[in-house]
């Protein structure tokens, strides 16, 4: 599930539910280019940001996440869906190191990580080691993003060598 943490996510889990007419939000309804989706969707629906020509074209368009991607240093609805995007991620990651205790690393793959490296910056660290208690474990797993896409590829056949 995805745990919001303060009433702008709760919103956006609130939201999630009612549009896509389910009874929870998960972290794939926040943490791919469907949940990337939403949260500009969520962002629109709030009116905060005014229309531009970027949102008419990403509201028209079927590529809504490859859009959002290109205009989210100069859209202000980008930028921001981006933002809540990454904080999302940043606590999940974490969540994930603490539960696995992946003193090993953390290895972030997948088509939104390797469009857009410079999202994995400071504040996704200093969101990735924000715990009273478990920060300094935290600071001691490093975070590796995979940018070749078919990682998941090459593992399968790697694997499937191995049973020959």
């Amino acid at each position: 599930s995805f745990a919001a943490q303060n009433g702008h996510e709760l919103k956006l889990a609130d939201f999630i539910k009612k549009c896509r007419k389910i009874k929870f939000a998960t972290n794939g309804d926040v943490l791919s280019g469907e949940g990337l989706e939403n949260i500009y969707l969520f962002l629109r629906r709030s009116r905060k940001f005014k229309e531009t020509k970027f949102t008419k074209e990403i509201d028209k368009s079927k590529i809504k996440p490859e859009l959002m991607s290109k205009y989210r240093k100069i859209d202000k609805t980008c930028k921001k869906a981006f933002e809540m995007f990454k904080t999302a991620y940043a606590r999940f990651a974490k969540n994930m190191a603490l539960d696995a205790l992946a003193l090993g690393g953390v290895y972030i793959a997948g088509g939104i990580a390797q469009k857009n490296v410079d999202i994995f910056d400071k504040e996704f660290t200093d969101v990735f080691e924000e715990s009273h208690k478990m920060r300094n474990v935290l600071k001691g797993i490093p975070i590796y993003l995979i940018l070749n896409y078919d990682v998941g590829l090459l593992g399968a056949g790697f694997a499937g060598s191995k049973l020959l």
